[in-house]
């Protein structure tokens, strides 16, 4: 079931933070409603408070298309405490998950009938997938290194 993106099939708790934080930006109202405090983190209360102040007209069903400014600009500075290097929000796209990100990327390669990806094998299904939906096809590479004990 992981393999699917639903890890909470297998047991893992859910990531309430996230949870938490997304469901006080699509019903700010909540933030101001009694109870609030004791049913949400004070970190998703504060984190949702500050981008509901950077976006202009809150959540809604329309917005960046490499994702919100804010969020790819505390995409970079993440990136750049854990590695170390220099992050810039605007080389950033952010996606609803890996299919859609496989999707996007696989459409700016894959512009004719002749078009390949190399794929590694075994593989993520959707590539091949993909690569025929949009005219090209997927080419699996092999280990060349030798099998142990042969």
């Amino acid at each position: 079931m992981c393999n699917i993106g639903n890890p909470q099939a297998v047991g893992q708790k859910p990531l309430t933070f996230v949870r938490e934080a997304l469901a006080l930006l699509d019903h700010p109202a909540l933030l101001d409603a009694a109870g609030t405090r004791g049913l949400f983190a004070e970190d998703a209360v504060a984190r949702a408070r500050r981008f509901l102040g950077e976006t202009p007209g809150g959540t809604g069903a329309y917005g960046h298309s490499n994702g919100l400014p804010q969020i790819r600009e505390a995409v970079a500075r993440f990136v750049e405490a854990r590695d170390g290097v220099a992050a810039d929000p605007d080389a950033i796209y952010l996606t609803d998950g890996a299919s859609s990100g496989i999707a996007k990327v696989l459409r700016l390669l894959l512009t004719g009938p002749g078009d390949a990806v190399l794929t590694p094998a075994p593989q993520y299904p959707i590539y091949a997938a993909w690569a025929a939906a949009l005219g090209g096809h997927a080419e699996a590479t092999r280990s060349t290194r030798p099998r142990a004990g042969t």
